[in-house]
């Protein structure tokens, strides 16, 4: 188990990613940094590569749509 610090603790919230489409992108990586310290991640693309993104942080155990 990990210790998250209060200040950076995200459960609760809902974060809103746009630009998550690439699986090596600034923006995938914030939504599994976000993801991570709690936060629910809503995930935007212009392409339907954000399915694939959605499922990778599921299947990381994190709430993504």
């Amino acid at each position: 188990m990990t210790y998250t610090p209060a200040e950076f603790d995200l459960t609760g919230h809902t974060a809103l990613v746009t630009g998550a489409g690439s699986a090596n992108g600034i923006g995938f990586a914030a939504a599994r940094i976000l993801g991570s310290l709690g936060a629910r991640v809503v995930i935007t693309a212009t392409t339907d590569r954000i399915h694939e993104r959605v499922a990778e942080l599921s299947a990381a155990g994190l709430e993504a749509v």
